[in-house]
């Protein structure tokens, strides 16, 4: 459902985000006024869906709440997304567009869509916002599409965005009671690779009693084993381990 795979996508914005107010866009038709029903052209735009996610929610929480927040922001679905801005003169910044930086849209095409309509793809080479996800219901199957900023995330991050989400809502909808902060989302491959990094701490004996080990003892290890490998890039700057440990 619709306010299932919203929810899963606040709940991954706020895992990797870290913060509890989450702010999601979604187009919406804008044919509010029926005068415009019958006209040929392009009336979408742009709304804010704002999203409380603190106080740990269960899933089943938090879909109730992303229900609330859209049926809140489609009151305002009328009002241009420019409009908005202007209103709410938000700080402007050229590293990224105001108000919202990463938008979910949920096109549901089903078994009743029009066969006289061809979806053709047109090819971008700009990212409107940091991350998008395109998500089109076929009937049988989800189809997504990932615009984001090549500025900001590797091929290789996005990927693992896709993986984190669908992983997410797997277990969100397996078990809707658990807090949103216990969700697991990595998949076998970062499993097996955490996996081979404990084993290579429990090499090094760098383990308690119990197998664990702090990430800070990792990392002090791995200062220590490798203290000129480059840990920061920054332009034509490189600086090691060791210097950005002190």
């Amino acid at each position: 459902r619709p306010p299932d795979l919203l929810a899963a996508f606040n709940a991954f914005v706020y895992r990797q985000a870290g913060q509890a107010d989450v702010v999601v866009g979604s187009p919406a038709a804008g044919r509010v006024d029926p005068r415009y029903l019958d006209v040929v052209g392009l009336f979408v735009s742009t709304i804010v869906i704002r999203t409380d996610a603190s106080g740990e929610p269960t899933f089943a929480d938090l879909i109730t709440r992303t229900r609330k927040s859209v049926l809140s922001a489609l009151e305002y679905m009328d009002m241009p997304f420019d409009e908005l801005v202007n209103r709410l003169e938000p700080r402007r910044r050229l590293s990224h567009a105001p108000v919202v930086q990463v938008m979910f849209a949920l096109h549901e095409d089903g078994p009743g869509a029009s066969a006289l309509l061809v979806k053709e793809p047109v090819p971008r080479d700009t990212a409107k916002l940091d991350l998008t996800f395109t998500v089109e219901d076929n009937g049988d199957r989800y189809d997504v599409e990932i615009e984001y900023c090549t500025d900001l995330f590797l091929r290789d991050s996005v990927e693992y965005f896709f993986r984190h989400w669908s992983e997410l809502l797997e277990k969100a909808l397996d078990d809707p009671g658990l807090p949103i902060g216990q969700l697991g989302f990595a998949d076998d491959r970062e499993r097996s690779l955490v996996g081979s990094w404990s084993a290579g701490a429990a090499a090094g004996g760098g383990l308690d009693a119990g197998g664990r080990a702090g990430i800070h003892e990792l990392v002090e290890r791995w200062i220590a084993e490798s203290p000129g490998a480059v840990a920061v890039v920054r332009s034509e700057e490189h600086t090691s381990e060791l210097q950005s440990h002190h």
